[in-house]
């Protein structure tokens, strides 16, 4: 839509360069029309009737002349107001091709990287505590297996009465083995925890990202529809604009080829 204004512009323009064109061949027609009758009252001076009419057509040409400067002036103005009004039209063009290529304006390449590097770090960091978490499982699953296991049979009555000290020593080796695997649960429980909270500020970390962006994008896109459409709307009065003038010009060179007739 935008480049089809930009295009009626260009078009506008061109009409506008033509007619003001046409406005000074036609005043430098008359300026030599002019000089030419001032030759023709030198060599016809005596002829009295004839230097009134050329008098009259003389002030005639005059006022038709400052007309035409008027209206010059006129369209020059209006040419210089739709060179910007196009130049304008060109820049919201390049912006908006800008912006859709780029993205949101708010955010650049380099935020976008860093967010992405942001996620990588957390991504290995939660890999490399899920492993961890892993490995301890095993080790857990692992010691709870040898408390399961069942005590060998058969064997010797007096081995096992053998000595108050052994089984002491066994005694203090359970409970220290109890100890190990409770303090592992904790440990798994705590990691899975942290896993767990990790995995949530990953998740908050892009949807606030994720909204940012999209509130960003919102509000972008609400400021260069209404800046496209004022724009269309001066667009527009220059065009109405543009065409009265030239109503006007063509108006104004009949009325003038027809008093050249005269």
């Amino acid at each position: 839509m935008l480049e089809d204004q930009v295009d009626q512009l260009q078009s506008k323009l061109s009409a506008v360069e033509i007619a003001r064109a046409r406005l000074e061949d036609e005043n430098k027609t008359l300026r030599q029309q002019g000089s030419k009758d001032q030759q023709q009252r030198r060599f016809s001076q005596d002829d009295r009737a004839q230097g009134q009419q050329e008098a009259a057509n003389d002030s005639t040409n005059i006022e038709s002349m400052a007309i035409m400067r008027t209206r010059m002036l006129s369209l020059t103005r209006q040419r210089d107001q739709l060179r910007e009004q196009l130049q304008e039209a060109f820049d919201i063009q390049l912006q908006l091709q800008d912006r859709s290529s780029g993205g949101v304006p708010e955010w650049s390449v380099d935020d976008f990287k860093r967010l992405e590097r942001t996620l990588e770090e957390k991504a290995s960091e939660l890999g490399i505590w899920k492993e961890r978490a892993i490995a301890l499982e095993k080790v857990v699953e692992r010691i709870r297996m040898i408390k399961d296991k069942p005590d060998p049979t058969g064997l010797d009555r007096s081995l096992t009465q053998d000595s108050d000290t052994a089984s002491s020593v066994s005694g203090s080796g359970s409970r220290q083995q109890h100890h190990t695997l409770e303090e592992l649960d904790q440990v798994v429980l705590r990691l899975e925890q942290r896993l767990e909270r990790r995995d949530q500020e990953l998740q908050e970390v892009v949807l606030e990202a994720k909204r940012q962006t999209d509130r960003r994008l919102e509000a972008w896109k609400s400021k260069w529809v209404q800046v496209v459409q004022r724009k269309n709307a001066e667009i527009h009065r220059f065009q109405v604009e543009l065409e009265s003038l030239m109503a006007a010009v063509d108006r104004d060179r009949a009325r003038m080829a027809a008093s050249l007739k005269k």
